[in-house]
Order: C-alpha cells, then structure tokens, then sequence
C-alpha cells in the first residue's frame, strides 16, 4: 500500500501585483502542516517564516512516503518546487493526491475548483472551516500576520492553529474517500 502524506501550508498574502502567490518573492509560509495519517496531523509556525523551505520533521516523513496528499496542491508545492527534498521525491517516484483536481475529474469536470469547505460537506458530512479564519484571509491577513500577534490574540491564533490542524485532517480524510471512490468508478 501507498505511504501517504498531507501537506498544506498557510502562507503570507502581499498587498503587492501577485497577492497571496508563491510568484511574490515577498510571501512566504508561515505555517507548515503535514503528516501521514488523519490522526497524527502535525502543525509547525516560524514567526519568521520557513524562507520555502521544509522542516526537518515534514522533510523526514516526505522522504518514506510515495504520494503527497493535497487541496489546491499546485499552490502549496509551488513553494518548496525547488527544493531538494521535493525534487528527490518525484524522481523517486512520488506522485501527489489533489482533492480539488480529484473532484474535478470525478464530477464528469462539473465540478471545477470545490473549496475544501464544500468537500468536507460532501464527503464528512460536516463543515469543519472556521469562518472567523476564513474572513480574515480575505480581508488580506495572511499567516504572518496571524501569528506575530498571537501574543496580543491569543485566542485568534488557538483558532488559527486548529483551523489549520483542521485542514491537514479533513483534507486527509476527504482524499482516502475519493481514493476508494475512484477505485470504483475505475
């Protein structure tokens, strides 16, 4: 069987021409979330951001694992492209899971860009998104700014950190029911 591993990350969002993309040499994440079931889900923040770079814990468990579980993965992996970790893994094989594009294609191509939120209705039945987060990323707040004032928000930043959390599993989660899904449909 496949050793799979969730990633996300929470990144920084620019004022600037690009906005909240890996193109602004400016953003940065600030949160990394990975891990290699839905229950051992773990979430790192560096106030100073990770300069696209992996931790050494995420880097550690991509290095077993065949298939990189993700939403929306074209973004986050666009970040650790050039990485030598990322880079080892596809040329050992690894391949990457994305439960927006897997919906895409299993929807007949009805459904294009499901948000995670509408996935976690669908396939769990539940809404797990924190919608004070949510508002937040679109009101520009990215990540960075999240976690410097955790000290002044506390209780924010606990909601940030289990938005996050949130994410990894659910996102985990919603990929093994598409996975037996689309063993199905064949």
């Amino acid at each position: 069987m496949a050793k799979l591993f969730v990633l996300d990350l929470e990144t920084s969002i620019s004022k600037g021409p690009h906005s909240g993309t890996f193109r602004d040499p400016s953003n940065d994440f600030y949160t990394l979330i990975y891990g290699t079931n839905p229950g051992a889900v773990v979430v790192e923040h560096k106030e100073e951001g990770f300069k696209r770079q992996w931790s050494q814990g995420a880097a550690d468990l991509l290095n077993k694992s065949d298939i990189i579980i993700g939403h929306n993965a074209p973004f986050d992996l666009s970040y650790l492209w050039k990485t030598k970790e990322l880079q080892d893994f596809i040329k050992k094989g690894g391949t990457t899971w994305d439960t927006q594009i897997a919906e895409y294609l299993m929807s007949g191509q009805r459904h294009a860009f499901a948000s995670l939120a509408e996935l976690q209705l669908l396939y769990l039945d539940q809404k797990v998104k924190e919608s004070r987060i949510s508002g937040l990323f679109k009101k520009k707040h990215g990540a960075d700014e999240i976690i410097k004032a955790k000290d002044r928000c506390p209780r924010i930043f606990k909601l940030f950190d289990k938005y996050s959390k949130d994410d990894g599993e659910t996102t985990f989660k919603i990929a093994l029911k598409q996975i037996e899904r689309a063993k199905r449909l064949g």
